[in-house]
């Protein structure tokens, strides 16, 4: 996977070093989760070499994703004194500069007001070397399903919802435009990927990781019968959908399929430009 890819060739190999990671409008904390999972795979006894500043402007959304990361280390048995959660602007990030080994921002730049800015600024916090990653939508029915999924439950949340997640999210550039901005911002080896992600709706991994916390917890919290009520009704909604103009059916799971534009860049050496 490109985000993993850029993540492992990010770390600082040198002997006592710590590889920072910067995840920029975390949202409720999927990127940061997905790399720690990684972290565990390759080898959890060196976890302590890293660093995870895992930051959002809204603060409901911090809390979100340090409850679901500190829940990931008690299963895995980690500490979680690795992660760091708090509120930051990504626009205008108040980390040290030139910090920052790995950085990423998967689909909260396509809200940020002044893009051009905002990447600059991003990049002052990488090293020299350092890696970044952004996530821009190309075709994106997650918030038409949940908001189907509020009205399904029947519980006076989908408008709610609807106005929470700004139903009509802005859909990102093209990939020759990111790789245009990120050149300006001052980015080299820039490449652009078109990655079809999928997810399989009906599991319980799925409804524990983008459900249970972000609907549940977040939009109605006391849902009666709570946590095991709501995902036997996520699996009945999701059976019921098949025909959804955003769903596919794949054998006998049910799928969402949203299209993205991942960036991969890094920031130059004093030496590049010789």
């Amino acid at each position: 996977m490109l985000i993993a890819e850029g993540f492992v060739g990010a770390a600082n190999d040198e002997p006592g070093a710590t590889t920072q990671f910067l995840d920029v409008a975390c949202g409720c904390g999927s990127l940061s989760m997905e790399l720690i999972k990684r972290l565990v795979e390759l080898d959890a006894a060196e976890i302590d070499r890293y660093k995870f500043l895992v930051t959002d402007v809204d603060k409901g959304e911090v809390r979100c994703a340090e409850k679901k990361l500190h829940r990931l280390c008690k299963d895995n048995k980690l500490s979680s004194s690795f992660i760091d959660c708090f509120v930051m602007d990504g626009c205008h990030p108040t980390v040290q500069p030139n910090s920052i080994s790995f950085l990423g921002c998967m689909f909260g730049i396509m809200y940020f007001s002044e893009l051009d800015a905002a990447l600059a600024n991003l990049l002052a916090t990488l090293q020299p070397g350092g890696v970044a990653v952004f996530g821009t939508w190309k075709e994106w029915d997650c918030a038409a399903v949940m908001e189907a999924f509020c009205r399904f439950l029947g519980v006076g949340a989908a408008e709610a919802y609807a106005e929470a997640t700004q139903r009509d999210v802005p859909i990102g550039e093209s990939c020759e435009d990111m790789v245009e901005r990120l050149s300006r911002a001052g980015f080299v080896d820039v490449r652009v990927e078109e990655r079809t992600l999928i997810w399989d709706t009906d599991s319980t991994s799925y409804f524990q990781s983008d459900i249970r916390d972000s609907v549940l917890e977040r939009y109605f919290n006391g849902y009666a019968g709570g946590e095991e009520a709501l995902l036997l009704a996520w699996q009945r909604f999701c059976r019921d959908s098949v025909q959804c103009p955003w769903s596919r059916n794949d054998g006998s799971k049910l799928q969402m399929r949203t299209t993205a534009n991942l960036s991969i860049a890094r920031k130059p050496h004093a030496h590049d430009s010789v």
